[in-house]
């Protein structure tokens, strides 16, 4: 598998342990299990694979955690904790717009409302993407100066062309799944 700029890194909702502690603290853990319970949800973060460096010591991506959206270097052995997935239309010319959008998106907050949005929306939506769509329209909720993670890849996505759901502020890391085509 050849992993180049602009595919997506999702990590399953097992491998996810430092962000099943972070849920538990703002949840307790009951509403931890009860939100894993409820949503059935396969991946819990998303990232956007952005690099490796020349020595092949690790690779960067960009990501949104709670600290805001920054690039981060990993050692190439958490390469192995994600799943990959790429667009079937990413060509060189959406990689290199999306190159020159990292910059835009350096340093942008996160979005803890719309973190709060999403879990509800998912939570009494009962996986029924019908209802999910009526649930979002309702909240019309958007915050253009802050992003949660499989946001940021979403509306990177939208700037070079690539739609993934209508409103990128309700994308999840499994919407994404559900849109890109995963690489052996």
């Amino acid at each position: 598998m050849e992993i180049r700029f602009g595919d997506v890194l999702l990590l399953p909702t097992e491998q996810g342990e430092p962000l099943n502690s972070l849920m538990e603290k703002w949840l307790g853990e009951q509403g931890k299990n009860f939100l894993k319970l409820i949503t059935g949800n396969k991946y819990i973060h998303a990232g956007l694979y952005i690099g490796a460096p020349e020595n092949d010591k690790g690779f960067y991506t960009l990501e949104a955690t709670e600290h805001g959206v920054w690039i981060l270097q990993r050692p190439l052995r958490h390469l192995d904790l994600f799943d990959v997935y790429r667009h079937p239309e990413m060509d060189n010319s959406r990689r290199m717009a999306l190159e020159a959008l990292v910059r835009l998106y350096f340093n942008v907050p996160y979005d803890f409302t719309s973190l709060v949005l999403n879990a509800f929306v998912e939570l009494i939506s009962f996986n029924q993407e019908w209802l999910e769509r009526i649930l979002e329209n309702v909240l019309n909720y958007e915050n253009r100066t802050a992003v949660i993670c499989s946001e940021l890849v979403a509306k990177m996505y939208e700037h070079v062309g690539i739609t993934i759901e209508p409103r990128s502020e309700f994308v999840t890391p499994d919407d994404l799944a559900e849109h890109l085509n995963r690489l052996a």
